[in-house]
């Protein structure tokens, strides 16, 4: 039976025909697939670099946008620096006055004691003298010659003394200008850095402001 259907020419051909007809379209269907893939793999190649591109464009703009931020964190870090500064030397102007004030103060009371003191002796001394002038004009001369060396170490007394007050009196004097000095060096230093202190604080308040609306603009925390 076999040798029948391979013996007919008309089921031969047929047979043949058959197949070729089955590989035409089994190869049509594989070109079909080539192209689909092909076609699907050119749209892959133009999306996915316009997707990536767009996606490293994003990140871009907000690196800018972080750099930005970055740069107004470093402006409000200059300006508080710039503030801390001036308040510095303005702590330093206060110094200046207070230690200047206190130091005239001790200085005035120390006068003020060794005034009293120099008076004191100046009294004393007088009150000696007066009584060695009376007692030399009732004596011998033997008793006056003890009479003179009283005179002399009252004398000597007095001569010395005298130095240590005017030594006492020059260190509180000098400690007096030098309290005066500070004072007047205090008051031009806060003069000078007062106003300066204010236009930084102005300063520091603008890029602050700045700074948070740039954040509350792009939804930096």
């Amino acid at each position: 039976m076999k040798d029948y259907y391979f013996s007919n020419p008309f089921f031969l051909l047929f047979f043949i025909v058959f197949y070729i007809e089955y590989f035409k379209t089994i190869v049509m269907s594989f070109i079909k697939l080539q192209f689909s893939l092909h076609f699907i793999f050119l749209i892959c190649l133009n999306t996915i670099p316009a997707y990536l591109f767009a996606q490293v464009q994003n990140k871009e703009e907000l690196s800018k946008q972080e750099i930005k931020l970055l740069k107004l964190e470093e402006k409000v870090e200059r300006a508080q620096d710039k503030v801390e500064r001036y308040e510095t030397k303005l702590a330093e102007a206060d110094s200046f006055i207070y230690i200047g004030a206190q130091m005239e103060a001790e200085a005035k009371a120390e006068i003020a004691i060794i005034r009293n003191e120099e008076q004191a002796f100046i009294k004393d001394q007088n009150a000696r003298l007066k009584q060695l002038s009376k007692r030399s004009k009732k004596v011998s001369d033997e008793k006056q010659k003890e009479i003179d060396i009283q005179y002399k170490a009252l004398d000597a007394e007095y001569k010395s003394k005298t130095r240590e007050f005017e030594k006492r009196f020059s260190t509180q004097f000098r400690k007096l200008e030098k309290g005066t000095y500070n004072q007047e060096k205090g008051k031009e230093k806060q003069k000078q850095y007062d106003p300066v202190l204010k236009d930084a604080q102005k300063s520091l308040e603008m890029v602050e402001e700045e700074l948070i609306n740039y954040k509350n603009e792009y939804g930096f925390d």
